[in-house]
């Protein structure tokens, strides 16, 4: 289960309690090929495939591995489990591909998926990708109108938005009072303020202020630049948006398959299984 924290020092005294076992336990989990555990939203034992191909030198990225037979990573597992525990009849998510969307459309038949198809793109806009039509979005300025979710879901998108204030803004414009939204980022507990790692100018230039990080992306295989490391700061600025709360989520629990990303660095680089939630 979730244990949720709107502030720093009771989640990093979690933490520190929590190092001595983590250690221990992904390290044995590490070495393995596949591991048999609970799914939660496969709602069976299942065997997870240990590595996925990311890595931190020798040491595999088990936050996105640990993969499920339905192709649902650590992190992806970690944030249907909290759909899952909501009934919204009006959900909406921000990508089209891949197994966390046709997980939640199965469950959520009036779910909305869209991608982010390029910076010359409506909002709104349809285009045909991989054979099936697609809508575009931009969490920057989304198409949708004033109100019309109870759901917002993104995975992974936050760090790649150049203003993530816009985003947050325009996320909040969409959801209907008593709203929530629910995301996973590249979260580092350690920081109270978050790191700015570029810069896109008015003329789409990028100025990079530390050397330059790319992430993986489906629809683009030289990746997706990261703007932003974000820290508890990132709580704020949803206040500011206008969130009524907002918190971050942990569930740590080894044979649930939830556990870190196995970073060696533990105080900065390791980043336990979280998620953030949002309510408007």
């Amino acid at each position: 289960m979730f244990l949720w924290f709107d502030e720093p020092a009771p989640y990093r005294a979690h933490a520190r309690m929590l190092q001595p076992f983590q250690v221990l336990s992904e390290r044995q989990l590490a070495s393995k090929e596949t591991f048999e555990g609970l799914c939660i939203p496969c709602r069976a034992v299942q065997r997870f495939q240990v590595a996925a191909g990311p890595t931190y030198g020798s040491h595999p990225n088990l936050r996105e591995g640990l993969v499920c037979p339905r192709g649902l990573s650590n992190r992806n597992r970690l944030l249907a489990a909290a759909c899952l525990e909501l009934t919204p009849k009006r959900p909406a998510i921000l990508e089209r591909f891949g197994p966390l969307y046709a997980l939640l459309k199965e469950r959520f038949p009036e779910l909305q998926g869209s991608e982010f198809l390029g910076a010359d793109v409506s909002p709104g806009e349809m285009r045909t990708v991989h054979g099936i039509q697609v809508r575009h979005e931009s969490l920057e300025r989304l198409g949708y109108p004033d109100s019309c979710f109870d759901l917002l879901i993104h995975a992974d998108v936050l760090e790649h938005v150049p203003e993530p204030e816009r985003a947050l803004a325009e996320a909040h414009r969409v959801l209907a009072p008593g709203g929530t939204m629910l995301l996973t980022v590249p979260f580092f507990a350690s920081r109270d303020e978050n790191l700015r790692r570029a810069i896109r100018h008015e003329d789409g230039t990028v100025q990079h202020l530390v050397e330059p990080e790319m992430h993986g992306d489906p629809l683009n295989p030289e990746g997706v630049l990261a703007y932003h490391h974000f820290g508890w700061q990132l709580l704020d600025q949803m206040r500011k948006a206008g969130f009524q709360r907002a918190e971050v989520g942990l569930w740590y629990d080894v044979f649930c398959g939830f556990v870190s990303d196995n970073h060696p660095d533990l105080t900065y680089g390791n980043m336990l299984p979280i998620l953030i939630r949002a309510s408007k």
